[in-house]
């Protein structure tokens, strides 16, 4: 009998939660996440029944990215929600994707979640390793994110993503208000709605409200 995506999404989970453990990773509705210095990490892990293939995306970003995001947007509640928040909520920064791997499963019966997802766990720790070790400060940090951002325009040349929201933050953390101001009236004059509204203004219009304060 063909096993249930059910049944393959639970083993998948509790092979996270014991990869979790041992890699002083957190665990929460199927996706492990933790903090590295300045630096907010989290990957998705998913089986893929019909396709049969174990789906795997690690995600990062500046951690106080999210402290500002909020504050322009008038949700500071939102920074007294648990560290998974960062990662689950709604009203979040995205983070930038920095590493992918599909697994080909066979047969999914008989198929070691356990040994498959520890060895997983075990070389996005160590890539979160890495990068939290080179990245040692904000200006590193934006470098960073521009390179991720060529990589993607450079196999994606017509994505309609930018970063512009990301080195808006930045300059904010860096109280280079005046450049922050212009960027956002750049966005403006593009119709940039920067991906969120809220209470009929998008993401720019409230940071240009945020930058008058």
């Amino acid at each position: 009998m063909s096993i249930k995506q059910s049944e393959l999404n639970k083993q998948v989970n509790e092979a996270l939660k014991k990869a979790a453990k041992l890699f002083s990773w957190s665990f929460s509705r199927g996706f492990l996440f933790c903090k590295k210095g300045d630096l907010f990490f989290y990957v998705y892990i998913s089986s893929i029944k019909n396709i049969k293939k174990l789906a795997l995306s690690l995600y990062y970003k500046w951690y106080d990215f999210d402290n500002v995001f909020w504050d322009i947007l008038d949700l500071q509640e939102n920074k007294k929600k648990p560290l998974s928040f960062h990662a689950a909520g709604v009203w979040t920064m995205p983070g930038m994707i920095i590493f992918e791997q599909n697994i080909d499963v066979y047969e999914w019966e008989g198929f070691n979640f356990s040994a498959q997802v520890l060895d997983t766990v075990k070389k996005i720790n160590n890539i979160s390793d890495d990068i939290a070790s080179k990245i040692k400060n904000i200006d590193d940090n934006i470098i960073y994110v521009r390179k991720l951002f060529e990589q993607l325009t450079a196999g994606f040349p017509k994505t309609t993503i930018n970063i512009d929201k990301e080195e808006l933050i930045t300059k904010i953390i860096k109280k280079e208000y005046a450049s922050a101001k212009n960027l956002v009236e750049t966005c403006l004059a593009k119709n940039d709605s920067g991906g969120f509204t809220k209470n009929g203004k998008n993401f720019y219009q409230m940071a240009q409200n945020f930058l008058v304060l």
